[in-house]
């Protein structure tokens, strides 16, 4: 939880000072540029680091380097896959939503570049690695390097001035050097080099696992669901409303998602140690799933207060009056961090239990409701009703996650 919350502080801070130096439109522009290469990102993703977990946790049990080792060759191709279906995909995209969405030729290029390089310095594959071999603290200093390199960077363009291509740059190095020396200390403590890994084993996982390749299946349509539309409607504002106003959407939800933040770092560790303790001991792992959702909930209840009462002064004093209309989308966005917040330990269970089928049924039931709320309110109400979309999707999926879990206890495996 520390580099979360030390994360969730520092980026306060530099969210304030690139907003108090680019201004609302500018601002504004910076987010759609990010949020363009954090779709594409989305959409194609892996979620190896549950791969990597579910297949390797026996194996780190028993020391077995070997498996472990062909499994993250097998996780290195699914990454390298993501990127180049990725690249191509973010091409196209540029070429036909660019222009609309305000892009300029000039800036395709830049973007471009930027999401090429966010593709190829994904961290998920190390982190479920580093994390079966019990390699916290260095994932946790390396967590904490993303803020920080954020930070540091944007200082001297606050100070001197710059555009918004300066700050996607600041916000791309900061992904990179971290996922590059995740991936070197991986290596390392693995005991192996990337020439060394078993490549051509790899085809023997499907016969032990023959459940992997449906299970990373449902788990990439779940990343895709989940965090694309995260981003997306970013993207959705900023054609429909102009690059201020979706500056004004990017910062009600980076502010929502500091609150939610932290409870990321717990939902991770849960799902790493609720997969080790189903695996030795079923009643601890539901003593443990009982007692993280009761701080789940307590912890959404203190964010709801903290977002009521803090919310305009909070916006005042550090990003200036300018960002005011940003309020709404706070309290709307805001509220759908606290309900992720609340629900939380919901997706780790399922997917340990291996009910990912049921959990891409909840992600889709919450998206096909975002789209919905969209198509009806957004030509009348704007950007208040893509963020009142994003309330109303998180709290269905919240609901349909809830209903998966108590009907899925006795359920049979979806990948069995």
């Amino acid at each position: 939880m520390a580099p979360k919350t030390l994360g969730a502080v520092l980026s306060i801070v530099y969210l304030a000072l690139a907003a108090r130096s680019l201004g609302a439109a500018g601002f504004g522009v910076f987010a759609l540029m990010f949020s363009f290469a954090q779709t594409v990102a989305a959409v194609v993703a892996f979620q190896t680091w549950q791969i990597m977990i579910r297949y390797g946790t026996a194996a780190a049990a028993e020391q077995d380097r070997t498996a472990l080792a062909r499994l993250l060759a097998l996780c290195i191709m699914l990454d390298l896959a993501a990127a180049g279906i990725g690249i191509g995909l973010a091409i196209g995209a540029m070429q036909i939503f660019g222009p609309r969405i305000g892009f300029s030729a000039t800036d395709f290029a830049p973007i471009l570049w930027a999401t090429a390089l966010l593709l190829l310095s994904s961290r998920a594959t190390t982190y479920g690695l580093l994390r079966l071999l019990e390699e916290f603290r260095l994932v946790a200093l390396m967590e904490t390097l993303v803020p920080i390199m954020r930070f540091l960077g944007v200082l001297p363009l606050f100070i001197w001035g710059g555009e918004p291509f300066d700050f996607l740059l600041v916000w791309v190095v900061s992904e990179v050097v971290p996922g590059a020396l995740l991936w070197y200390f991986a290596f390392r403590k693995l005991g192996v080099g990337p020439t060394q890994l078993p490549w051509r084993p790899v085809r023997g996982l499907w016969a032990k696992h023959p459940d992997l390749l449906r299970f990373s299946g449902w788990s990439s349509v779940n990343s895709t669901l989940k965090f694309s539309t995260q981003q997306f409607v970013v993207l959705i504002v900023g054609a429909v409303s102009g690059p201020a106003v979706a500056g004004n959407f990017r910062l009600g939800h980076q502010l929502g998602q500091v609150l939610a933040r932290i409870s990321d770092a717990v939902s991770i560790a849960f799902f790493m140690e609720f997969a080790q303790t189903a695996h030795r001991d079923a009643g601890q792992s539901t003593r443990l799933a009982r007692s993280t959702a009761l701080t789940a909930f307590i912890s959404a209840l203190v964010l709801a207060l903290i977002m009521l009462l803090a919310g305009k002064p909070l916006i005042e004093f550090v990003f200036g009056a300018e960002f005011l209309p940003a309020l709404p989308f706070i309290w709307l966005l805001g509220g759908a961090a606290i309900v992720q917040v609340g629900a939380m330990t919901l997706e780790p269970i399922l997917m340990t239990r291996g009910h990912a089928g049921r959990v891409l049924l909840a992600n889709a039931t919450g998206v096909i409701v975002m789209i919905i709320v969209i198509a009806f309110g957004a030509k009348a109400y704007g950007a208040m009703a893509i963020a009142a979309a994003v309330l109303a999707s998180a709290s269905v999926n919240a609901m349909a996650m809830a209903v998966a879990y108590w009907t899925g206890k006795a359920a049979p495996s979806d990948v069995d």
